[in-house]
């Protein structure tokens, strides 16, 4: 198990760093995706099997494909 923690912080356009989207491997070996608002009193996670990460990855990648192309269109 690696001991990376990889935090995002909150677009600076909104105009606050309040918010953090946290990704680790947990102690089952499952991608956890934590979501820390401050606003909030305990942190939002979720935990996805391998497979189940992977099919997220692709569908945020052409999600960020779909973006770039309304942005250069």
């Amino acid at each position: 198990m690696s001991d990376v923690r990889l935090v995002f912080l909150e677009s600076i356009e909104k105009g606050t760093r309040k918010n953090e989207l946290e990704c680790f491997l947990n102690m089952k070996d499952e991608i956890s995706i934590t979501i820390k608002d401050e606003s909030e009193h305990y942190p939002v996670t979720i935990s996805l099997n391998v497979p189940t990460a992977i099919r997220l990855h692709k569908t945020l990648r052409n999600v960020i494909n779909e973006a770039k192309e309304v942005k250069n269109g």
